[in-house]
């Protein structure tokens, strides 16, 4: 056996350094992104006495499953969570719908400005919500619709991140494709519904799953245009169990237990969507 093939096997045979040490890692990492969720988890079930020892309990004596239902009857968070599911059901798909033509159009249709324009729209990730909200909320209350699920989806339509995107992922694609639809006689509209889209579904994935997390995780927003209880998204119901003298953090939990769930699902069964769409997206143009 030659000295090269001994290498060779013995490599094989035993992991290298490097390997281990990014196993470690991997490993560390895995412990704290998980970590809060199983605590989270496990003190939804736990009595309020347990969930604030000290030291912190880590495994409940007794289950106790009838926190879940506690949560239902000390606030109305049914309505919350319908809320919450009609303003992501509804804004989502037609934020990632609008991002997607205005993606389209910055990409690669012709008109004076365009450049300016898409330097315009970078420029709004730039700007923290903080400064736009006053104007954002008198110009939602100019239009009469505060308390309403328009006030809450309205001033994020439009997306720049969702814009940026679309216009990566469009410029990546070879215009042979939409050439050859035009010589065909297809209008602008034709091409970009016939050709770019169905190219785009991983795009569309990716970025309708994240605008539903977004939707769904807001909290600020809906509380400045909401003026009443009924109109509150699941994320504000939960601040329903803290009190001036108290907080029921097992209610919390167990609130935070439910509310987590339509984002597993999406992250679950869109997993390689949210990869693929980030892969494809590019970062020339």
């Amino acid at each position: 056996m030659t000295a090269g093939a001994r290498s060779l096997r013995g490599g094989r045979g035993r992991p290298r350094s490097g390997t281990i040490g990014i196993t470690m890692i991997a490993v560390l990492a895995m412990v704290l992104t998980a970590g809060p969720l199983v605590l989270m988890v496990l003190a939804s079930v736990m009595t309020q006495a347990e969930v604030t020892s000290t030291p912190p309990t880590l495994i409940p004596s007794e289950p106790q499953w009838s926190n879940f239902g506690a949560v239902f009857d000390r606030v109305p968070f049914t309505r919350y969570l319908l809320n919450s599911l009609v303003v992501a059901g509804i804004a989502a798909p037609l934020s990632t719908f609008v991002s997607s033509m205005a993606g389209y159009a910055v990409a690669r249709l012709r008109f004076p400005g365009r450049d300016v324009l898409f330097v315009v729209i970078l420029s709004t990730m730039m700007v923290p919500f903080a400064v736009t909200v006053v104007p954002l909320f008198l110009f939602v209350k100019s239009l009469g619709l505060l308390n309403s699920y328009v006030a809450i989806i309205l001033p994020f339509v439009a997306s720049g991140y969702g814009i940026f995107l679309f216009r990566q992922f469009f410029l990546s694609l070879p215009r042979e494709l939409e050439e050859a639809a035009t010589v065909d006689g297809a209008t602008p509209l034709r091409v970009f519904r016939s050709v770019a889209m169905p190219l785009a579904k991983p795009i569309y994935a990716a970025l309708g799953a994240f605008n539903f997390l977004f939707f769904w995780n807001m909290y600020f927003w809906p509380l400045i245009v909401s003026q009443s209880a009924d109109m509150l998204l699941v994320q504000n119901g939960m601040g329903q169990f803290v009190g001036q003298h108290s907080t029921d953090w097992q209610l919390i939990m167990a609130a935070s237990t439910m509310a987590i769930i339509p984002g597993l699902f999406i992250f679950v069964f869109l997993q390689r969507y949210l990869v693929a769409g980030v892969k494809l997206s590019g970062l020339r143009g």
